[in-house]
């Protein structure tokens, strides 16, 4: 529009004409009264369009490829590629509890912190995440959540309650690297999003990023099967 309006200027003063109506561009030449004139008055309207359009225009950044680029962090490269996970984790006469975050799922013996490794929370599993998300693994209300947002407490409407920590000492952190989307007694919908950890400040900050899932009410069920 700038470059038309600048080429149209240019036109007025230069007295240039046309012998009928009709459009612009190539076309205009058959009625043009001074082809020579014209053709600047076109490479003055095309030319500045070109340029302004080089220096304004800039991408929008929630539509890049994200491919196309570096990605800084762990969260952002799996942010590219969002999962709700949807394995079952713990499994009782109550129902089930599924992992709250995306990743491999190992034993407790090989959680990296004795006292959940020996399940003094219950009965307890870990995964090590593929992202920074965790979901509620069930429907329910949330009993707790630490001031540092690295852990959160879940009672489901069926009685089974969970304890999900992410990483092992990030206590230490304060905080830093971790949001929280909930807080004491919202209800929650299975698959909604409750925390979010940034895995690569957790990795600079010496720890490990395992996060630990413990049914903290484990002595009240009869059966439970855990993933591993």
């Amino acid at each position: 529009m700038i470059g038309g309006a600048i080429g149209s200027l240019f036109a007025a003063f230069s007295g240039i004409g046309a012998t009928a109506y009709g459009v612009t561009g190539i076309p205009g030449y058959l009625t043009i009264n001074r082809p020579l004139v014209y053709t600047i008055l076109l490479a003055i309207s095309g030319g500045v369009g070109f340029v302004l359009t080089n220096i304004l225009y800039k991408e929008d950044p929630e539509k890049e490829d994200p491919e196309g680029k570096e990605l800084d962090s762990l969260d952002e490269q799996s942010a590219a590629a969002p999962s709700i996970p949807d394995a079952t984790v713990f499994t009782t006469e109550k129902g089930t509890v599924t992992a709250p975050v995306a990743g491999t799922v190992i034993a407790a013996s090989k959680i990296p912190d004795p006292m959940f490794a020996q399940e003094t929370m219950g009965p307890s599993i870990g995964i090590e995440p593929t992202d920074g998300v965790v979901y509620a693994p069930f429907d329910g209300t949330v009993l707790m959540v630490f001031p540092t947002n690295h852990a959160v407490g879940l009672r489901s409407d069926s009685g089974m309650e969970v304890l999900i920590h992410v990483g092992v000492d990030t206590v230490n952190m304060n905080g830093d690297g971790f949001e929280s989307f909930v807080k004491q007694d919202d209800v929650v919908k299975k698959g909604q999003k409750l925390l979010t950890f940034d895995r690569k400040k957790i990795k600079e900050a010496g720890h490990p990023d395992t996060v630990i899932v413990a049914l903290t009410n484990g002595a009240e069920f009869q059966n439970i099967t855990k993933a591993a």
